[in-house]
């Protein structure tokens, strides 16, 4: 059963209600980045200095960490698609394992990324957690979903374990490290977070949370 159609809550400067033909001529012919679901296209906001911070930051630990595999990483220029519906979003960083699968209906766009990274903020988190990550889930392909803090020192990461099930886990701290077991790649905080400067009374003391795999009902 698919998701209602609605207009989709996030960090967007504008939504327009338009078919998917028309939203890929909007956005190949615009200067502007749009995101796609559910009939609805949205101009994406610009960040701030935190946030392009800390993006410039996990390309660049990225790029280092999988320079000569078959991994590769992608800026928030490349377009990722949701094969099972027509959504279309620009996350903060992906990576891809193996060649690129373009999506049938946009040769532009990617449709199976092994990993997807999002800065969170506070317009986009609820979007980010929520039905955002209900359509990244149905790319077959994705194996871990990363939410990265801007405002402290945490990175919450979602791993696949089945097809519906999900393993949870929460890092904090700058001297804590992400494993991605599935790449053997180690992303250190202190990369991520290198000159980010938090806001008094906004970072948590280190912890390391592991919860029980949680299933989801396909979108």
């Amino acid at each position: 059963m698919g998701l209602p159609h609605t207009e989709p809550e996030s960090d967007s400067e504008s939504v327009s209600s338009m078919t998917l033909a028309e939203y890929l001529a909007l956005d190949e012919a615009s200067n502007e980045k749009h995101e796609f679901m559910d009939g609805y296209a949205r101009a994406m906001s610009g960040g701030t200095s935190t946030h392009s911070l800390i993006k410039v930051n996990l390309i660049s630990e990225l790029r280092t960490r999988l320079r000569g595999r078959n991994c590769r990483p992608y800026d928030s220029d490349f377009r990722i698609s949701t094969p099972q519906h027509a959504s279309f979003f620009y996350p903060d960083a992906s990576v891809f394992c193996g060649p690129i699968e373009s999506d049938s209906r946009d040769k532009n766009s990617g449709a199976n990324p092994t990993v997807i990274f999002e800065v969170l903020s506070d317009s986009s988190e609820s979007f980010d957690r929520g039905r955002k990550f209900e359509r990244y889930r149905t790319c077959d392909s994705l194996r871990y979903y990363v939410l990265v803090s801007y405002d402290k020192p945490v990175v919450e990461v979602y791993h696949r374990t089945s097809a519906q099930e999900w393993l949870f886990t929460a890092y904090a701290g700058l001297s804590a490290s992400v494993f991605f077991e599935e790449l053997d790649m180690k992303l250190p905080l202190a990369g991520l977070y290198e000159v980010v400067e938090f806001i008094p009374n906004h970072t948590d003391p280190p912890f390391h949370i592991k919860e029980e795999a949680a299933a989801y009902a396909a979108p």
